[in-house]
């Protein structure tokens, strides 16, 4: 449904003027809100030598400036941590430069500060930009200009596109804001004042999960599964932490998601591609104890093991409000299927294909020489949807979790 502030009424109110420990501004005006943040960020941009010794080795022969600021980023996350320090006026203006260098900490608005500073060493110029961040914050009005801001990031316009960087992260990837801070509008403090822009919003096609599995079924009911899932874009966020993570930790976390009957987690990897679109590859090995049912000389199993929708909205007999969907997503399962010998299909699910305003949705399945390949694929659209949808968006997702548990049969010699 729509955010709380589009069900009832409210009041806004902000100050024309207002000083604060001598600073003093306005918010009758985006423009005027950026001057302001200007106003603070003077007189914090000094570099220590040792700040700029150390950023010219690094910069030594680098001529593209895509590639400077990439150091730069990464040169703030391996020396600097996040601590967050509001005394006063603190809560707005940032420490120097020189305070972030010399105790190798600060919080949003210093770290942004001084990357600034160092990308501007670089020759790389950047914009301080105030957001309202929060996986599920609504995004700013931006016919009221005020100051609901709670975090900072930096935008780094190039010719063909601008790079937004979350400086308080000591692992988020070179230019990739995720869900924190994604899709949704900011305040960016230019040299002539607050100009209103637009954070990346990652597509279906960026956000991504793919998994292929390779399951081969035993006369007792057993599967043994290699799974290769590929995670991008904010779909990357479900799995990122465990690359933290100890190798004990990671396996607990593997054990309870796999939804399967008594599994065992042989071994698994992971592996990361710290791109603009992060990518982490994981490959899992398992074994799952009486996976699929006997009965007599059938085995009854499901060909989508890992990948069910479940979650279905509850009924609405008079939906007065809008239909959101927040994010656009991909994910394709694709099983792979061998047999025991002896054994061939006796039922197999007619193939589904849908496709909706709210997105597509199709579940095929193919016998081969060797078994049968199941492929699953649901990409869901981002956007807003009159009330009188409600129902076929429910109905669809009804649909397709009932065709997610959909059995296939087997019959042969037990």
């Amino acid at each position: 449904g729509p955010p709380l502030r589009d069900l009832s009424p409210y009041v806004l109110t902000t100050p024309n003027r207002f000083e604060m420990e001598g600073f003093t501004g306005s918010m009758t005006t985006w423009n005027s809100i950026g001057e302001y943040d200007l106003q603070l960020l003077k007189g914090r941009a000094m570099l220590p030598q040792g700040a700029i010794d150390e950023i010219h080795t690094r910069l030594l022969g680098v001529d593209d400036k895509l590639e400077k600021a990439k150091i730069v980023y990464e040169y703030v996350q391996n020396s600097t941590r996040y601590v967050s320090v509001q005394l006063g006026i603190g809560g707005w203006q940032p420490y120097s430069a020189a305070y972030v260098y010399e105790n190798g900490y600060g919080d949003c608005k210093a770290l942004t500060n001084y990357t600034a500073i160092l990308l501007k060493y670089a020759g790389v110029e950047s914009i301080y930009s105030s957001v309202k961040a929060g996986r599920d914050a609504s995004d700013i009005i931006t016919d009221f200009p005020n100051a609901r801001f709670n975090h900072v990031i930096l935008a780094v316009p190039f010719e063909k596109d601008t790079i937004w960087l979350e400086c308080t992260s000591q692992k988020t990837p070179f230019g990739f804001l995720g869900s924190f801070t994604s899709d949704r509008h900011v305040l960016m403090a230019t040299e002539s004042g607050g100009v209103i822009a637009k954070t990346p919003t990652y597509s279906a096609t960026e956000n991504t999960q793919s998994r292929k599995i390779e399951v081969e079924l035993t006369k007792t009911g057993d599967a043994i599964a290699v799974i290769e899932t590929t995670y991008s874009g904010l779909q990357f966020e479900k799995v990122s932490r465990q690359l933290y993570e100890s190798k004990e930790e990671q396996k607990k976390w593997i054990q309870k998601k796999i939804s399967l009957n008594k599994t065992t987690v042989s071994s698994f990897s992971y592996d990361f591609e710290p791109n603009q679109i992060p990518v982490i590859t994981e490959k899992i090995d398992v074994t799952s104890v009486n996976y699929a049912s006997i009965s007599g000389d059938r085995i009854f199993f499901e060909a989508n093991p890992l990948n069910q929708l479940s979650s279905i909205p509850k009924k609405i007999n008079d939906r007065k409000t809008s239909v959101h969907i927040k994010t656009s997503f991909t994910n394709i399962d694709s099983v792979q299927f061998s047999f025991p010998e002896g054994f061939r299909v006796e039922y197999l699910p007619t193939s589904t294909n849908i496709d909706s305003r709210f997105g597509s949705y199709s579940a095929t399945y193919n016998l081969t020489d060797d078994g049968l390949t199941f492929v699953r694929k649901l990409v869901r659209t981002k956007g807003e949807y009159p009330p009188e949808t409600y129902d076929e968006f429910r109905n669809l997702l009804k649909t397709i979790s009932r065709t997610d548990k959909t059995k296939i049969v087997l019959v042969g010699s037990i």
